[in-house]
């Protein structure tokens, strides 16, 4: 007789085998809490956004910013303090991508231009994470948007990727289009030793080993987006295919952590996708990442030192800043304009030098011979805080007015019998210029006696001179083009009104250090040049250093 055979619980069988494999010493290994998958060797690049660093992390770091209608180009950067190679290529870069942008379309040479008022340029530098947006984003975006958003334009708009130990890095993204196509979209990363001055782009950096590297990497993280969920050998494809392939690599830059990241924008085919679920995944654009310990094999020295010093966590220990006049400004590049003060030192000095030092901004202070020793703690004060001393004449005479010796007449007649000929007048040729000469020595003494400093550039009182000056000195004569009429006490406003909505790229702004209504105007006049993107420098800095000779009036004459 049978019998129907009997099942027993699913949970009891499954509580018997674990108390048999319980008793069992050799049935299974012990499980490991702290065991965890193995990471994939190439990694796919979410969101590239988190891959950068506050530019406001890096003491001294200043932002920049430009627009302009004609070539129809704006750009964003970020530079580190003081005069480095990393500033220069980063410029460099932006130069010439403007340069090549106005050459292929027509347009006119760039030159820097100041902004209407309330175009809010007080926004500078890099936004963290735009590096990263999408191109047609970037393209409209008001932030970052060309001038004319319908017309052909381009945008330049940066990331820090890199800041560690003596190491920085920062990545250029340079989109071409308009607000309905875009036409070209590539990326420059800038690595630098500070220490060093070494300067180059990641593209530079990369070794002949890099190509076959960065394929690898590259398939690895398209099996992964394509669904796999383990990695396998990669074979080197042909060179031509390589070629091609690492020609199309966008976004070539280092991490944080010093990975090597790019974006393969027409994906990648390869042998080790085949049968894959999702393996038309792989053909669309997507970014990779080498791991750091790899991407030490295909760098060079420069590079290698950038990702050792970002995989080991190093502080920052890049230049310390600096004061605004030791700003290395490009104001071929940069609006610039040139704030003067005239007629000190005075006690306003200590407020005035405040408000620069609240905004880094410097100035150019005329001073007077005849007022140096008595205020010269505060002279000094303006040259500890990078400001540029001007000479302005000893006693502030009007050099225009100084008497031209004259001749003597011919000898007079005879009077009458008994009666001598008058005396004529004494003449000592060439005796207006060395009043003019003294004035002008007199007060170079007296700012060197107190300050060390010899100045070399000279403004003549009332800006009035003439041909003879150019005999009495041979510094540059600074005039201005930018009159703010503060001697008439207007009032605070008026004289912000009148400083900032008249100036240009390149003007020189005319105030004087006597009038306590002039330093209450200082905060709106450095408010208004920074919301219409002009970085207020020194006279010197308007020119990259080197002052042209003769009667500088500043300006579109400038």
């Amino acid at each position: 007789m049978s019998h129907p055979q009997r099942r027993r619980p699913v949970t009891a069988l499954g509580i018997s085998l674990v108390t048999v494999c319980g008793l069992l010493s050799g049935c299974a290994p012990a499980p490991d809490p702290e065991w965890e998958p193995r990471p994939p060797l190439a990694e796919i690049v979410v969101d590239q956004a988190t891959n950068t660093i506050d530019p406001a992390s890096l003491p001294g770091a200043t932002g920049h910013r430009l627009r302009a209608e004609d070539p129809n180009v704006a750009a964003r950067w970020t530079a580190l303090p003081g005069s480095t190679a990393f500033n220069t290529r980063i410029q460099d870069e932006v130069r010439a991508a403007i340069g090549a942008f106005a050459e292929a379309n027509g347009s006119a040479p760039y030159a820097p231009r100041a902004q209407p008022e309330g175009a809010g340029f007080d926004d500078r530098g890099c936004v963290p994470g735009s590096s990263a947006l999408s191109a047609a984003e970037l393209l409209i975006d008001p932030r970052f948007a060309a001038a004319d958003p319908s017309s052909p334009g381009l945008v330049v708009v940066c990331d820090v990727v890199l800041a560690a130990g003596a190491i920085v890095g920062e990545r250029l993204r340079m989109v071409e289009g308009t607000e309905d196509e875009v036409t070209t979209d590539r990326t420059v990363t800038v690595i630098s030793d500070t220490s060093t001055g070494e300067t180059g782009t990641v593209a530079d950096l990369l070794t002949a080993d890099a190509g076959p590297a960065l394929w690898r990497a590259a398939v690895l993280a398209a099996r992964h987006h394509a669904g796999a969920l383990w990695d396998v050998e990669v074979s080197t494809p042909d060179a031509d295919v390589l070629e091609a392939f690492l020609e199309s690599l966008t976004a070539l830059s280092l991490d944080p952590a010093g990975g090597l990241t790019a974006t393969a924008p027409n994906g990648v085919s390869a042998p080790e996708l085949e049968g894959l679920e999702h393996r038309e995944a792989a053909a669309e654009p997507f970014s990779f990442r080498v791991p750091s310990d790899e991407a030490l094999g295909v760098i060079a020295p420069l590079g290698a030192r950038a990702i050792e010093a970002a995989a080991g966590d190093a502080d920052y220990s890049g230049p310390a800043p600096v004061a605004a006049g030791a700003e290395a400004y490009d104001c071929t590049l940069v609006a610039c304009v040139a704030l003067t003060y005239d007629d000190g030192p005075d006690s306003t000095l200590p407020e005035l030098l405040g408000h620069l030092r609240d905004a880094h901004a410097a100035a150019t202070f005329f001073v007077l011979g005849n007022k140096v020793n008595g205020a010269a703690a505060e002279l000094q004060a303006v040259v500890a805080d990078g400001n540029e001393i001007g000479n302005h004449s000893q006693t502030h005479i009007d050099f225009s007015t100084v008497p031209v010796p004259t001749p003597p007449a011919p000898a007079p007649t005879p009077g009458p019998a008994g009666t001598p000929a008058p005396a004529p007048a004494p003449y000592v040729p060439g005796a207006d210029l060395e009043t003019m000469r003294a004035e002008i020595a007199s007060c170079t003494s007296a700012i060197e006696a107190v300050t060390g400093v010899t100045p070399s550039l000279f403004r003549p009182p009332y800006g009035a001179y003439d041909h003879r000056i150019f005999e009495a000195t041979s510094m540059p004569v600074i005039l201005w083009d930018v009159d703010t009429l503060d001697w008439e006490l207007p009032g605070v406003d008026v004289v912000v009104d009148r400083a900032v909505g008249d100036s240009v790229a390149g003007s020189i702004v005319l105030l004087h250090s006597t009038h306590q209504s002039s330093i209450d105007a200082t905060p709106g006049v450095l408010a208004g040049f920074a919301d219409r993107g002009l970085q207020v420098v020194t006279v010197t800095q308007l020119f990259n250093g080197d002052v042209p000779g003769g009667a500088i009036r500043g300006g579109d004459g400038f």
